[in-house]
């Protein structure tokens, strides 16, 4: 079988991992943030309102999760692309690419990939390499030969995957990293000839997807690990469906459990017709194939494929591939990148930085300091690397890629830091490993500025910016304890351990922080030193301490889990998912019980729930025949504070009853919320929306006294106060 023929029903994954073969040659902000929930009870139905705070252009708005997307310009800053040495395998008998890279923190990152003989059936074998901060090298792994790795993903350091195909491309390969060894894990047999997996991605060390393709008969295949096994998955374009056409799924990305998607092709057989792009989700009970976006790529496309997907949230996210005018074939003059966007409704095709010039797009990512990109390659199999960059209304090429003119990029990822890592592979006559760094000099958000015990944190969000800041009762302050915006980064959801030496918080991209309120988990001492990310690559809010601070409890992938892990960043546990809904953790000061906010069963009045820390015991505990919220303990763990009907009231775990403690009343208040306890259990903070519902204010009552203060706080949008204790 000539190459030619060969790669028209070939996957695109497995067809470039055999390439050296060469067998056929104006700054605007966001509006709105999802950080919580408001009930506005007096609107007449129970209305799901977003906080507005952050960000906001002008004032304090609201906006529902169908509204439309919103096409925002960065200012993204300069990527300095450079080219770091990696290890070859043989390399002058042995064509070397690297066909993946995943980025766990500054000093260690994985790329997976293959070495081959340059002839019809000679040697392959799989490559793994680790990057330790200072360097790459080849790591030990099962057997290679015949083998070679398409993808690699993880959900921590010490659970990783990588996926491709093994016995001489016959069948597909799992191979697993424990945090000390590889090893090969069975993979599910879906009983064809030829089959093999091309992309993977991990939600939890439960529940992992990879993709690929079958033949004989031809189809996409779909397989999922549980934490025991994998299991095929049917799927709308699997293998006999339609023996008249043939599909592949390339690459897979999840967003959350029951929000995974899947990109690839679909087209005709024999003989080779057009093939569409192939976009299927998992909604967490099936999968269901979305209509394709309308061609865009080349005057007349007759083939368009998908290779890569990047989330950025459930309703950003964006896909590249290539799209050709001949049916059935990738490479060539005539391919033309192709991109597609999702907004949360539909797909859409999206010009490229030059949909004049041949080229194909492999790999997309997304940065929190350097924004989208994607890479590929220009003319592909002869041409250059190519890489662009979404700066919110068009893309555009990076002009100063340091890689030769025969090199190409097949993978693009971000590390928590921010910083890119792109990989491929470079060389004409012997084919050689390529990676190229595009570092941020690691994240410095800090001012510095140490909050005394007894003040108190909070949000703050203006024009431009989304920080930390302190205030004290004496009225000292407000001062800024973060400076993300230097990064292009928005701060913000603090926790405070028990003892007051540490504060953990979020930190996002303006941008996906406007539409879902995730971020990434940071740690630091008081003083703003020893900043670290605790977890990276996994979208959470609210986290909360344990009173002996060896753990954190927070809600993850826009509250679908409620999560634990230790204070180091091992050991990360899902210790709730049932209800599909979960937000604003609080941990009892003494250990037992932790209280959330979640929708009760049969009814969309939101309720407070509590569960013990190993998951058992979850029942609800504050019952109202209104929307309840925002729990928080008491210093002794004897009541809990919340937001019930727009007010703040106090819930005696002794008595189960609620007494009211503050008076919100239209038009000068709309609602109550956010309470947060005093250390010695005397007063209550909270945050007032006022204004219409245009501002939110911060206020301290005298639990003794019932007296209410406002306090000194930045323009018309602060929230999510906590006390240092």
């Amino acid at each position: 079988m000539s190459w030619n023929r060969g790669i028209r029903r070939c996957s695109r994954r497995s067809a470039m991992a055999f390439r050296s073969l060469r067998y056929a040659h104006g700054f605007q902000e966001p509006t709105a943030v999802n950080v919580g929930q408001v009930y506005v009870s007096r609107l007449g139905a129970k209305t799901r309102v977003l906080l507005a705070w952050l960000l906001a252009a002008t004032s304090l708005t609201t906006f529902g999760a169908a509204d439309a997307h919103v096409v925002i310009a960065q200012k993204w800053p300069a990527c300095d692309w450079q080219v770091v040495p990696t290890p070859n395998r043989n390399p002058t008998r042995m064509d070397n690419a690297l066909r993946d890279v995943i980025v766990i923190s500054s000093n260690d990152a994985w790329a997976v990939g293959m070495a081959s003989v340059a002839q019809e059936g000679g040697r392959v074998r799989s490559t793994i390499l680790h990057w330790d901060g200072a360097r790459w090298q080849s790591v030990r792994h099962p057997p290679s030969r015949g083998q070679a790795l398409l993808s690699v993903a993880g959900d921590a350091a010490d659970d990783l995957w990588t996926i491709g195909f093994a016995r001489g491309r016959t069948a597909g390969l799992a191979e697993h990293w424990d945090g000390t060894s590889w090893q090969a894990v069975k993979l599910a047999d879906p009983g064809t000839r030829f089959w093999h997996l091309n992309g993977i991605t991990v939600n939890a060390p439960d529940d992992a997807w990879a993709v690929g393709n079958t033949a004989v008969p031809s189809g996409s295949l779909i397989e999922h690990w549980d934490g025991r096994a994998w299991s095929v998955v049917q799927n709308p374009a699997s293998a006999g469906i339609d023996p008249a056409r043939s599909s592949s799924l390339e690459d897979v990305a999840a967003i959350a459990p029951n929000d995974v998607w899947a990109v690839g092709e679909i087209g005709a057989t024999d003989p080779a017709g057009p093939s569409r792009a192939l976009l299927e989700h998992w909604d967490g009970a099936a999968w269901h194939r979305l209509q394709s976006p309308p061609p865009l790529a080349s005057p007349h496309p007759r083939s368009d494929w998908l290779f890569g997907i990047a989330p950025v949230s459930s309703t950003d996210i964006w896909a590249v591939g290539s799209s050709n005018r001949h049916p059935g074939w990738i490479g060539g003059p005539g391919n033309r990148q192709l991109i597609a966007h999702w907004n949360g409704t539909k797909w859409s095709a999206v010009p490229g930085a030059d949909q004049q010039e041949p080229g194909i797009l492999d790999g997309i990512a997304a940065s929190g300091v350097f924004g989208v990109w994607a890479v590929g390659e220009q003319a592909p199999f002869v041409g250059a690397a190519l890489a662009e960059r979404w700066d919110g209304t068009a893309w555009s090429v990076a002009t100063t890629l340091p890689a030769g003119r025969t090199s190409s990029l097949t993978a693009i990822a971000a590390g928590p830091d921010g910083d890119l890592w792109a990989v491929g592979g470079t060389g004409l006559r012997h084919q050689r490993t390529l990676a190229m760094h595009c570092p941020t000099g690691g994240l410095s958000i800090t001012t510095g500025a140490t909050p005394p015990h007894g003040s108190i944190v909070f949000d703050t969000g203006g024009r431009s910016r989304h920080e930390l800041a302190f205030t004290t009762l004496d009225g000292s302050g407000p001062t800024l304890m973060t400076n993300a915006e230097s990064q292009n980064l928005v701060a913000g959801q603090a926790a405070w351990s028990a003892d007051g030496s540490q504060v953990a918080f979020v930190v996002g991209s303006r941008h996906s922080w406007a539409y879902t309120g995730d971020g990434d988990l940071y740690v630091m001492n008081a003083d703003g030193s020893d900043l670290h990310q605790l977890l990276p690559g996994i979208g959470l809010t609210h986290p909360t301490w344990s009173p002996d601070g060896s753990r954190i409890a927070f809600v993850r992938d826009q509250g679908t889990a409620l999560c634990i892990v230790n204070a180091d960043g091992s050991e990360l546990k899902v210790i709730a998912k049932k209800r599909g809904y979960y937000q604003l953790p609080s941990w009892s000061p003494l250990g037992d019980l932790i209280a959330y906010q979640s929708a009760g069963h049969n009814t969309d009045h939101e309720a407070i729930f509590t569960i013990r820390p190993d998951g058992t015991h979850e029942h609800r505990l504050v019952r109202s025949p209104s929307s309840t919220g925002f729990p928080s303990w008491s210093p002794d763990g004897t009541h809990l504070a919340y937001s019930g009907g727009d007010q703040l009231r106090i819930f005696d775990l002794s008595t189960g009853r609620s007494r009211l403690v503050t008076r919100c009343a239209l038009p000068a208040c709309v609602a109550d919320f956010f309470p947060a306890w005093s250390p010695d259990g005397s007063r209550i903070v909270f945050v007032r929306q006022e204004e219409g519902g245009a501002a939110l204010h911060l206020y301290v009552i005298e639990l003794a006294s019932g007296r209410i203060t406002r306090l000194a706080a930045p323009g018309r949008s602060n929230s999510d106060p906590s006390w240092r204790p």
